[in-house]
């Protein structure tokens, strides 16, 4: 027996050879083969199979591939190495999956919808790959999911005829906005308008429709509303109308010259109750031509007045239309108004020194007025008639006097600027004695109440008045 520690045999199983490239033998021998070991080939996968499908329809739809294979290593200790590129030569890369040991299949997301995907696959197994699989291709599909329908859908005129249409958006993750269509009617013979709209709440307004009417206006509408996808699908169809009356008469007209008595100016105004659906009103006075009226009152001037009508017209015929956004015209409101004549004048009339007449009214001149006309009268004959302006309320008439006493009134009315007169006013009587100084120094005679006596042409003329008696028919002379 051989002693301990001697000759003992040694079996390298697991170890390593001294020649790297041996392979192991019998009992550890080594067998020097002179050349390294060809590694072990790996299998690349074959058999790969894609099938594509939608992953979410949302405001950014995705879809995704399941890609599956076979050749699986059969030490179990695999994994795998997933490409996909949207070009078959794989130079331009979407990304890169590795999946878990023994794992043959991976989903591949998330992925653009609509586009065709190339995919390879390659085996690992520790630090060694295998070559790529041959590849295949799949096409992503559309996302063709319908979001719901919009509800609560409702259309009604508002102002002077927009269209307001509402509803309420559906909850689906795909919504993108409402399709809403604007028609004629129910039929659908004219289609006026369409428009894409999220916001729940869209105004087609009376100037788009008059621009789709040629300028017409359609009163009564039909409203289509369905939502739309990102991915351009619709849902279906909910519906709406709505139609427009037309507006109502104006009402409450007021005018300056209803119950004129004189105070109302030459200009005529007018005012109504205001339509809140008018975009204007059409007034026509006395049959000349309706004018457009953007707001509810107008005047019309005294010049206008005589322009359009030669002269000045005191009575006056009109109407009063109001027109909507759409062109509906309500009813007539039809009317006259009458300028009233101005009111009669106070007048007082005095004598004054020797010759002097003076009359003044006392009245303030009416807001039409044109100018007062005055009638002398002496003994309850006229000896003149005249008219002057405004500015002149009192006149003075002189050189009066004659030969005796004459009793003197003056007969005043007022003209306004329609050629109106209101009713006179006859002052009262001023008696102007004809003993005056000009029929003094006339080579009269005379005698006073004291018994003086003057017989011209003796001097001495302003002696006669020496008993202080300087008043005469109400009338004061001074020398």
């Amino acid at each position: 027996m051989p002693g301990i520690g001697k000759r003992k045999q040694t079996l390298y199983i697991d170890h390593q050879p001294a020649n790297k490239y041996a392979t192991v033998g019998t009992e550890g021998a080594s067998l020097d083969t002179g050349a390294p070991p060809v590694p072990p080939t790996i299998p690349a996968p074959t058999n790969l199979a894609l099938v594509a499908s939608l992953l979410q329809s949302a405001v950014t739809p995705s879809a995704q591939i399941a890609a599956t294979w076979s050749n699986l290593e059969t030490n179990d200790q695999e994994t795998y190495r997933v490409q996909v590129a949207t070009d078959s030569g794989f130079t331009q890369l979407v990304g890169t999956w590795s999946t878990g040991q023994n794992q043959a299949s991976a989903v591949l997301a998330p992925l653009k919808v609509a586009t065709t995907y190339y995919v390879r696959v390659q085996t690992i197994v520790g630090n060694s790959n295998s070559d790529w699989s041959a590849s295949a291709s799949a096409t992503t599909p559309a996302d063709t999911t319908a979001p719901a329908a919009p509800s609560g859908q409702a259309a009604a005129f508002a102002g002077i005829g927009d269209l307001v249409v509402t509803w309420s958006n559906p909850t689906s993750a795909n919504l993108r906005d409402i399709e809403i269509k604007i028609w004629d009617s129910a039929s659908k013979i004219t289609l006026y308008a369409t428009i894409y709209d999220a916001t729940q709440r869209y105004v087609w307004t009376a100037a788009a429709n008059l621009a789709a009417t040629s300028g017409a206006g359609d009163p009564s509408l039909y409203v289509e509303l369905r939502a739309r996808s990102w991915g351009g699908v619709f849902s279906s169809i909910v519906t709406a109308s709505a139609t427009k009356a037309a507006p109502a008469t104006p009402g409450s007209i007021s005018q300056s010259w209803a119950g004129d008595t004189g105070a109302a100016g030459a200009d005529w105004s007018i005012s109504w109750a205001a339509q809140s659906d008018a975009a204007y009103y059409l007034l026509n006075i006395n049959a000349l031509g309706a004018r457009r009226v953007y707001n509810n009152t107008y005047t019309y001037a005294l010049d206008k007045n005589i322009s359009d009508n030669g002269s000045a017209d005191p009575t006056l015929s009109y109407s009063v239309i109001a027109v909507d956004g759409l062109n509906q015209s309500s009813a007539s409101a039809t009317g006259t108004a009458t300028n009233a004549a101005p009111a009669a004048p106070a007048v007082t009339l005095t004598g004054g020194a020797m010759s002097l007449i003076v009359a003044t009214i006392t009245t303030a001149p009416a807001a039409d007025f044109a100018a007062w006309e005055y009638v002398w009268k002496r003994d309850g004959s006229t000896v003149r008639t005249l008219e002057s302006r405004a500015s002149e309320q009192q006149y003075e008439l002189s050189g009066a006097g004659d030969s005796g006493s004459h009793s003197w009134t003056v007969v005043v009315r007022q003209k306004d600027a329609f050629g109106q007169y209101s009713s006179t006013t006859t002052s009262s009587a001023v008696v102007l004695d004809a003993l005056t100084l000009d029929f003094l120094r006339g080579g009269l005679s005379y005698s006073d109440s004291d018994g003086n006596t003057f017989t011209p042409p003796a001097s001495g003329t302003l002696a006669a008045l020496k008993d202080g008696t300087t008043t005469s028919g109400g009338v004061v002379y001074a020398a």
